[in-house]
Order: structure tokens, then C-alpha cells, then sequence
């Protein structure tokens, strides 16, 4: 639903993430005619040559009174304020500018999709009806769903037009926060986080079911960078939304949340000034703290977080995730978590970076409850780099194969006396700078997954296969069995649902550790190699005290553990600050 083939950037960004969604289709643009002010005929009049949109409107006898009418208006205000609205003045001045509101054509795109202009009735005051002969008309289209950029508040016979219903965002938490403008009451009441939400309409207002919701820090210094975040952060998840359908994965729509909250309207005079000088507040004490606080850096720190849910409940659509943070002391951070049980004691393994070092170590966390857990330990460390403590019990006996590709070996060590002293047993593969190295057994073979640091560690999947443990082990004869420009580098334990072998990947493709893959391996012997990725993505939430990154996955029980990651932050040079400053400024002010 929408005005045309020219949309808001963001609007623009969602179109063009569902259009490259392999079997996403567009078929049909439903544009509003009540916007447009005219017919069905006015969809052709962007065709038409300016030189005859330009004689059309001159022609027109009634356009010079409506020029006058305008002028008189404009005048009056001026000189009376009526009609004046500081909202309105604020969102001429600051919005218009903003990158999510900048118009994108679209033509290239759409040009080729059938248009359907549609004339909507009002009933009450705001609630607006299609003409059963324009849902009609739509239903010939057997569509799946319909995104609302277009119209205002849609009630009746369209909202059961298409399989899956009618879509529509709604920028704010509707559990506090309905009605609207978006994401502006969350600044004047000085909310830390700002809610946003895909939902499926009902003839509730802001109260549809919902699809996809998620927060975002509140920017209490700025309306207009605030909404900026929530518009551009939110344009993926009709995507998103389309993948997990395509998956067939549980979930996608959540049971409806009924929401008593007010409805909120446009903000008057009085309360644009207060937020004025609420604005004017925030901005004082960003500046201060750029000046005097920190800044972030360049280092990433990982922590190991618990999630009390089964793996196979993580993959379905949109499940709320509650998570335990183990968090690293000082000058260290933790990742790689790897778990074993012995004796109703669990052990977490995982990669103890020191930065003071400037390598990693082997650590240990113990917990007999997932609620009380013991200091940190050291039970594994060498002259080089160790991380990726891959852990695995086979025949009454405890192994760990790290990652170690500075050695350029891949090494299995056995516990001589579990769980803290480990020793060397015998190297798995020899002159090879493996990169996170994962080992299972699949239909009485062993099989080893691992990336090459020397032919791209994101890149390129090797595969390696024994008849037990010990090996000999066996290169893969289509090795690298699989290629994908940083989404190959194993994230963790592979792990069977409903009969079906699954491999979780990391995606690198636009940071380190940015998210987790999930690939589902269709063929596996020492002959042939095919896996096929899942559409939806495991990645880390904006909530999250570590919401950069997402890149190790490991399921035990009804427990799941992974990492996550942030940056760290450095000490600002208050020099360096004012110069960067008045250089924008400068910018600014040439525009």
C-alpha cells in the first residue's frame, strides 16, 4: 500500500530487502487515491511529460484562487500565529532532513508491477473502508500479504484480502504508547528504551498481532535522530518476517498482547516547548559527555550468555530470549562456550582472552544449578593463541580439540584427570592452520569441519572424515567442500532435530561474528558434501549489554549457551572532540 513507485528511504530499504528475498515476489501496489487527490487515472499522470503536466495546471482556472487562498492563509498565520504548530515547524525543520526520510525512486524496481488505485470510504472519524469492489479486485491477486505504506487507519473486509493479513509498523511500545507521533512520547517522558513493532492489523488500533518487536535505546537528545534509529533499524523485518514463512518455522505470529494504554496525539505548543528544553538538556550533557566521558574504541569484548531454552526452541520465529550473563573481569573476555556434564556438575569451557597477553587460554566455569557458578579458571594454556574449545565425551573418555592454528596443527588433547589437566594425544591433521575446528559423529564415521586460515577463515569449508576418533584421518576430495564469502566458519556444536543434522555458521560478511547461520546438511559423505542455510538468522539483540555481534551456539539439554559481543570504550581526548566538532558544524553550516 503506498502513494507510487517514490517512498520514504526507509520504506525504500524494507522494499528492497523483501524484493531479494529468494521467493518473495511483488506483485501489486495498492495506491492510496485519497493522498493522490484525484482518480484512478491520475496513477498514469507520472507518465505524462512535464511540459503537459505544466499547460494542464495553467490552464486550470481554479489554480490561481487556490494560489490566493494559500497566500491569505500563510499571511494570517504569520501575522496571528493561527494554525502555527510547533510540531509541524519541527518536523519541516529537522525530520524532512533526516536520511530515513529522504524520497528514493523506485521505478527501476516497481515499473513492471501492476498498480491498483483505490478510493477508500471514512467512516467516523478516522477509520477508512475499501469499497467492496476494490477488495474484490485485490483478492484476484491471491496474495500472500500486504505492507501499508499508504492510507491511514484500515478497518474492515481489506484486512482478510490476503493470506497473511495486512502489515503495518507501529514505532513505539503499543504496551505504553499507541496512537502516535512515533517514537516522541518515549522523549518526553525520558523512557530509556523505545519499542518498535511489526504487527498484523485488527480493526484495534495499535493493538494487531504481533510479528516482530524489538527496543531501541532511546536518543533523548534528538526527536528526529530518534526516529531516524527506529525507522532505518526496523526496515529489515518484513524481510525477516518472509524468510521465517519460507522456512516454515513456528511462531511467526505471537499471540496478541490487548494494550489499555492511552492513545496519544500530536504534541501542542506547550508540551513542543518543554520538549525543547528537555532537548537542549540532553544535547548540554552529550556534549559533556563526549568531551569528558568515553568514546568507543576499536577492541571488542565477548561475554558467555545462558539461555534456559532448548536450541530447536531458538529457532523459531521471534521467541523472546531471556539471558544469564557470565561477564569477564577486567583486561579479559570470554567466548567460545563449549558444556560437559559429569557427576550432576557441569563444566563450561571456553576461550579466556587476556588483552595483556594478547592471546587466548582455555577457561572453566562450574555450575551444578545454571543459577550459582564458580570463579573463572585456567585449565588449559600453550605459547600461542588457543580458543574454540571444542569438548566432546566418547567411549567413558573426555576430549578437547582447540583451535590452535598457530601451530598449524589440530591437536586432540584427553583429560589425565578431568577436568583440569589436559594432555596432548595425538595431532588430528598436520600443516594446516585450522580455524575453529568442529568434530562429530554422523552414520559411523567421524567427521571433522573446519576453515583454513591461509585460503580465506570466513570463506572456505574443509571437511576431513575417520573411522574412528584417533584417525586416520581423511581429506575430503572436493575440499573446500563449500564456499560463501564469510558465512563458512563453523559458530559452534551441530546438533540433530526431527532426524535432520544442522551446522550453525557465523556470518562475517559485514563484521566479524555479526550473527549466527543455521544450515541444514542434506548430503554428507567422504564422496559428496551439500548443506543448505535456513532463511532465518540467530543475532544479537540491541537490548543486549552486548549487541554487536553474535558467533558461538551451543545447545545441551534444555540449556543453550552462546556469546555475544560489544565494543569497548576508551577515554575521549577533549582536543580531538572540539576539533571534530567544529568541523561538522562547519559542514553544516555551508549547507
Amino acid at each position: 500500500m503506498c502513494l507510487g513507485t517514490t517512498f520514504p528511504a526507509w520504506q525504500a530499504l524494507a522494499i528492497k530487502e523483501l524484493a531479494s528475498v529468494a521467493g518473495v515476489q511483488i506483485t501489486l501496489l495498492i495506491v492510496d487515491q485519497n493522498a493522490l487527490g484525484s482518480t484512478r487515472s491520475s496513477i498514469k499522470s507520472e507518465a505524462r511529460s512535464l511540459r503537459s503536466r505544466l499547460t494542464s495546471a495553467v490552464s486550470d482556472r481554479t489554480l490561481f484562487r487556490r494560489l490566493c487562498g494559500r497566500l491569505a492563509r500563510f499571511i494570517q498565520n504569520c501575522i496571528f500565529l493561527r494554525g502555527f504548530s510547533l510540531f509541524r515547524w519541527y518536523c519541516r525543520r529537522r525530520i524532512a532532513r533526516m536520511p530515513c526520510e529522504q524520497p528514493v525512486d523506485l521505478s527501476h524496481l516497481l515499473g513492471s508491477v501492476r498498480m491498483l488505485g483505490c478510493r477508500t470510504e471514512f467512516r467516523g472519524r478516522f477509520s477508512q473502508h475499501f469499497s467492496p469492489a476494490d477488495v474484490n479486485a485485490i483478492k484476484t491477486y491471491d496474495l500472500d500479504l500486504i505492507l501499508r505504506f499508504g492510507f491511514g487507519i484500515i478497518r474492515g473486509e481489506i484486512l482478510g484480502a490476503s493470506r497473511y493479513g495486512v502489515w503495518s509498523y507501529h514505532h513505539d511500545d503499543h504496551l505504553r504508547y499507541r496512537g502516535g507521533p512515533p517514537g516522541f512520547w518515549e522523549i518526553y517522558y525520558g523512557e530509556t528504551w523505545n519499542g518498535a513493532m511489526l504487527q498484523r492489523l485488527t480493526e484495534r488500533l495499535d493493538d494487531g498481532i504481533v510479528i516482530h518487536k524489538d527496543y531501541f535505546p532511546t536518543l533523548l537528545s534528538s526527536y528526529a535522530r530518534n526516529l531516524n534509529q527506529l525507522y532505518m533499524g526496523s526496515a529489515k523485518w518484513p524481510a525477516l518476517a518472509c524468510k521465517a514463512l519460507l522456512d516454515n518455522l513456528q511462531g511467526v505470529f505471537q499471540k496478541m498482547e490487548p494494550s489499555d494504554a492511552p492513545i496519544y496525539k500530536t504534541p501542542n505548543d506547550r508540551q513542543m516547548l518543554w520538549y525543547l528544553a528537555k532537548s537542549v538538556w540532553h544535547d548540554l550533557q552529550r556534549h559533556y559527555r563526549d568531551l569528558f566521558g568515553e568514546r568507543p574504541g576499536f577492541t571488542e569484548s565477548w561475554a558467555l550468555g545462558i539461555i534456559r531454552q532448548p536450541v530447536h526452541q531458538l529457532l523459531t520465529w521471534n521467541v523472546p530470549v531471556d539471558v544469564q550473563w557470565l561477564e569477564p573481569p577486567d583486561g579479559r573476555f570470554f567466548a567460545d562456550a563449549f558444556v560437559l556434564k559429569r557427576a550432576e556438575i557441569f563444566y563450561i569451557f571456553f576461550e579466556d582472552f587476556s588483552y595483556e597477553l594478547q592471546r587466548g587460554r582455555i577457561g572453566l566455569i562450574e555450575t551444578e544449578d545454571w543459577l550459582k557458578f564458580s570463579d573463572p579458571r585456567i585449565v588449559l594454556e600453550a605459547p600461542y593463541h588457543l580458543s574454540y574449545p571444542y569438548m566432546l565425551e566418547h567411549e567413558g573418555h573426555f576430549y578437547c580439540v582447540p583451535e590452535q592454528y598457530e601451530s598449524r596443527e589440530v591437536v586432540l588433547y584427553e583429560a589425565e584427570r578431568f577436568p583440569d589437566h589436559w594432555v596432548s594425544r595425538t595431532a588430528l591433521i598436520r600443516d594446516f592452520a585450522g580455524i575453529d575446528p568442529t568434530l562429530l559423529r554422523h552414520d559411523g564415521r567421524w567427521w571433522l569441519f573446519l576453515t583454513n586460515q591461509d585460503n580465506g577463515p570466513q570463506d572456505n569449508l574443509y571437511l576431513f572424515y575417520a573411522d574412528g576418533i584417533l584417525g586416520p584421518w581423511h581429506a575430503h576430495p572436493k575440499n573446500p567442500v563449500d564456499r560463501s564469502p564469510g558465512k563458512m566458519r563453523p559458530a559452534g556444536r551441530p546438533f540433530v532435530m526431527d532426524g535432520c543434522l544442522f551446522r550453525p555458521t557465523q556470518n562475517c560478511s559485514t563484521t566479524y561474528g555479526g550473527s549466527i547461520i543455521i544450515n541444514r546438511i542434506t548430503v554428507l559423505s567422504p564422496s559428496e558434501f551439500q548443506e543448505r542455510p535456513l532463511l532465518t538468522e540467530l543475532g544479537p539483540k540491541v537490548s543486549w549489554p552486548y549487541p554487536e555481534g553474535l558467533h558461538n551456539l551451543c545447545s545441551f539439554g534444555n540449556v543453550t549457551l552462546i556469546d555475544a559481543k560489544r565494543r569497548l570504550a576508551v577515554k575521549s581526548d577533549p582536543r580531538e572532540v572540539l576539533f571534530s566538532k567544529a568541523r561538522s558544524m562547519r559542514r553544516q553550516i555551508s549547507r
